[in-house]
């Protein structure tokens, strides 16, 4: 299963990862376009537009339509919007792939966004978002991220709000469309067991996009918060504190400048399986909290860490500074080598699983290379390789160049504040 990714004359880019031991095809059409594209003022509009793509098109009427066809060929069908990507995937029996695939890109092509639907869609997705809102853990986010962006699109939450959600019109969405979902945009992954001439039928498929978009986002100007921590406390009746700490670095994942399996794996040594550093302090050894983790996020031009943990409302507090001494400490715990195979261990293991079969190895580079066209495209084996050759002295030069303990943003969501 060896990916390969090519260009043509219609300038959308081609992701192949051909398999002929499957009986199974996935196709996903995937455009560098997300929510902080969304024109100021109406923040929802990326999501808002991938929700309205399935209530019906010109062909086929509504979205009972659409999903009785799909199903009636043993196929599933979904999409999904980021910060910075949309995303329109199909998985389906190999014999029925011609058919499935018209109906998705009847989907993305042809959705007459129908005013009617246009405003039950916008009343079920305030809905998602009030649902989101109630949920304290969901809600830290959401601050934390507008926290981290303040005044920037990546600040938002994807789905928008209520508010601007309401100016969405039917015009301002089919002009945002336009410059959307354009063939300099789109990246079409297709994995499994397929004929070449599958990609000509796609092709042919998406050939009334568009070719070039004009639509531009605002770059995060500056990633330090001037030396100063920044503490959130958010008042929320609950029996447990939700807590977010972390905070913004330079560079993303343009023009390769944060190597992302180095990112990676320091993250698997600070909260990557039982054995990582912030499971084993905060819920094995004080049981301060049932849950903690952490992750990374690359955009274009920035990342982020961030650590959450879910905590009485009694261990918020001791909690708090403890994580906290953790990321002072963890360049040096970092390179013991204890840490440092194990984290690397269980990260070839969580490649190996995840990426088992073509349709998992071809979204996951796919999604690499969809931003970034300069992203190398490796096989399995070779990802495996990549990691191995990864040193102690990699981890924490990146890591110690992304931390900085007096700049920390930290979200609590309870009814009991903390302090720093």
């Amino acid at each position: 299963m060896n990916p390969v990714i090519s260009s043509n004359e219609e300038s959308i880019r081609i992701f192949q990862v051909i398999d002929k031991s499957s009986s199974l095809v996935e196709v996903s059409v995937l455009f560098a376009v997300g929510s902080r594209y969304d024109p100021q003022g109406r923040a929802g509009m990326a999501h808002l537009l991938e929700h309205m793509s399935f209530q019906g098109t010109i062909k086929r009427k509504d979205n009972k339509i659409i999903t009785l066809e799909i199903e009636n060929l043993g196929a599933s069908i979904d999409a999904f919007t980021g910060y910075e990507y949309t995303g329109y995937s199909l998985r389906t029996p190999t014999n029925n792939i011609y058919k499935a695939v018209d109906v998705l890109t009847d989907v993305i092509i042809n959705s007459t966004l129908n005013q009617s639907n246009l405003q039950k869609e916008k009343r079920v997705i305030c809905e998602e978002i009030s649902m989101y809102d109630d949920i304290p853990s969901e809600k830290a986010k959401d601050i934390f991220q507008n926290s981290l962006f303040e005044g920037n699109a990546l600040g938002n939450n994807i789905a928008g709000t209520v508010s601007e959600l309401d100016s969405i019109t039917r015009g301002k969405i089919l002009s945002f469309k336009k410059e959307a979902y354009t063939k300099e945009n789109t990246l079409v992954s297709i994995a499994g067991n397929y004929k070449a001439d599958l990609v000509n039928y796609i092709l042919e498929k998406l050939k009334t996009l568009n070719k070039l978009s004009k639509l531009k986002y605002q770059k995060v100007k500056t990633v330090s918060t001037k030396g100063k921590c920044r503490l959130i406390n958010f008042s929320k009746e609950a029996q447990q504190s939700n807590i977010i700490i972390g905070q913004t670095f330079n560079g993303g994942q343009i023009n390769n400048k944060i190597d992302e399996y180095v990112l990676d794996l320091g993250n698997m040594i600070l909260s990557g399986g039982m054995g990582s550093i912030l499971y084993q302090k905060i819920r094995e050894q004080l049981r301060l909290a049932y849950y903690v983790n952490s992750s990374t996020h690359l955009y274009d031009e920035v990342g982020c860490y961030c650590i959450e943990l879910g905590v009485s409302n009694s261990n918020a507090q001791n909690a708090l500074e403890e994580v906290i001494q953790i990321i002072s400490e963890f360049i040096g715990e970092a390179s013991k080598a204890s840490n440092f195979e194990r984290a690397k261990n269980y990260y070839i293991g969580h490649v190996i699983t995840e990426i088992e079969t073509a349709a998992e190895l071809a979204l996951w580079q796919s999604m690499k290379s969809l931003r970034n066209e300069k992203a190398p495209i490796y096989s399995k084996e070779e990802i495996i390789n990549k990691i191995n050759e990864i040193s102690p002295e990699n981890v924490t030069t990146l890591w110690s160049s992304m931390i900085r303990p007096d700049e920390l943003i930290v979200v609590n969501v309870g009814s009991k504040d903390i302090r720093m």
